[in-house]
């Protein structure tokens, strides 16, 4: 089942987690089992119209989901494992 690797400013949402093995053919679909099992992380994710938040990046095997064709509903393998990464700034 495919794997996503949370960072660490977002472990406190997965209970400490590093990486949630979870269900769905498509990262989108991935995506929505982790919120399921952990719906704390969702407001992080997504804004309150239910897109993806602009500073939270996705990776699929090292490539940014938003440079694929399908985006988020890029097909996903047993293997695959999508990466989180949360853009901060600072000043």
């Amino acid at each position: 089942m495919p794997v996503i690797k949370i960072p660490a400013p977002l472990r406190s949402y997965v209970e400490g987690h590093r990486s949630v093995v979870v269900s769905g053919r498509s990262v989108k679909e991935a995506l929505g089992a982790l919120v399921k099992r952990f719906p704390a992380i969702q407001s992080n994710l997504y804004d309150p119209e239910g897109r993806m938040r602009s500073f939270i990046n996705l990776f699929l095997q090292g490539v940014n989901v938003k440079d694929l064709p399908d985006g988020l509903l890029t097909g996903v393998e047993q293997e695959s494992e999508i990466f989180i990464l949360a853009t901060i700034a600072g000043g």
